[in-house]
């Protein structure tokens, strides 16, 4: 989802040989993509890399993409004690896209763009819309933002409890 877009998981995914495409924050609103000079114009389709680091200093901070992962708060697996290397790169697509009321989404994804050109990406993204609303209104209309519970048995408790209402409540 749009502002949720985590590198550990980016990574996980490419390690794993798979493909993803994630919603990125617009630029300039506390975005991911703020470390790039982006082309001006309505749509593109160009390919930039993440420099990820959990140290601060090095080569690669004034390098356009330089992200720091905080090694206590944020959680990457691809880099830390028994893995070489301070520099874990993620090769990626961003693609702007245009939607039929004059919005702009951007796209970061690992899609090769010889079968996934950008209009097939906008396709794509139009699909999963369908799935989002239906989290959107499960999260909310079924109450799941907030739990009362602390222990992890008693919130999975909680959430079953609230989707059997919630299906109930729908049915009826």
């Amino acid at each position: 989802d749009r502002g949720f877009n985590c590198f550990n998981l980016m990574a996980s995914i490419r390690e794993a040989g798979s493909f993803f495409m994630i919603r990125a924050k617009d630029v300039g609103k506390g975005s991911t993509l703020d470390c790039f000079e982006l082309p001006d114009k309505e749509e593109f389709d160009t390919r930039f890399t993440f420099y990820i680091s959990k140290k601060k200093k090095g080569v690669f901070k004034k390098k356009p993409g330089f992200k720091y992962i905080h090694p206590v708060t944020q959680r990457f697996d691809y880099l830390g004690p028994g893995i070489p290397g301070d520099i874990y790169t993620l090769p990626f697509r961003l693609v702007k896209v245009r939607l039929e009321k004059g919005h702009y989404e951007y796209l970061i994804t690992n899609l090769p763009e010889d079968r996934f050109p950008s209009a097939v990406m906008k396709h794509l993204y139009h699909l999963r819309w369908s799935c989002e609303e239906a989290y959107f209104m499960l999260k909310y209309k079924a109450n799941l933002v907030y739990h009362h519970s602390r222990k992890k048995e008693y919130i999975i408790q909680e959430t079953y409890a609230r989707l059997i209402l919630y299906n109930l409540t729908s049915l009826l």
